[in-house]
């Protein structure tokens, strides 16, 4: 039986092991029938996800976990060294209007996917010390209006006002917060 039966609001997982998350997914995946609906799936109605250094869970697994939480607004990634966000699929999380990512060695580049997650209104990037510039796609999330980095020199850099190299990319979002 997995720990996350039936959660609607908030699951914060921290420095634990991977192994219930993962039962409770094989559970969603062996349950998803096409008559079943999504929204009876465990986790699916959950709003709020914070996972910070989960033991085991690497990014396939994280992308896999993320596709049955089709009602999250708020996402927070953190310290994590196995995880680098590559090949994601955010085309299931619709609803996330709050995305941070901390403390995540491995990531050199935000996933393009990220264009898809149209109804992101708060994007937070801290201590991601290979992230050192931004899409193209940035551009695509036009309903950003607060972008925080935090702690990426490089990046601070290239997102200052008028005359960063990443400035055009960003220049649409009405609060941008640089701070060192």
């Amino acid at each position: 039986m997995p720990l996350y039966p039936s959660l609607d609001e908030y699951l914060m997982l921290s420095n634990t092991s991977s192994r219930p998350l993962k039962q409770t997914i094989k559970m969603n995946i062996n349950a998803k029938a096409p008559s079943t609906s999504t929204s009876s799936l465990r986790l699916s109605k959950l709003k709020s996800f914070d996972v910070h250094n989960i033991d085991g869970l690497d990014t396939h697994t994280l992308d896999e976990c993320l596709q049955h939480l089709t009602s999250l607004e708020r996402l927070t990634i953190r310290d994590w060294k196995e995880v680098d966000l590559e090949g994601m699929q955010w085309e299931p999380l619709k609803n996330l209007s709050r995305l941070e990512i901390v403390s995540i060695p491995k990531l050199v580049s935000l996933p393009i996917g990220l264009q898809h997650l149209t109804n992101l209104q708060g994007l937070y990037l801290c201590h991601l010390p290979n992230l050192t510039s931004l899409p193209d796609e940035m551009r695509c999330l036009t309903n950003l209006q607060i972008l925080g980095i935090e702690g990426l020199p490089q990046l601070e850099e290239r997102c200052r006002k008028d005359i960063g190299t990443d400035w055009q990319k960003i220049a649409h979002i009405p609060n941008i917060r640089l701070c060192q």
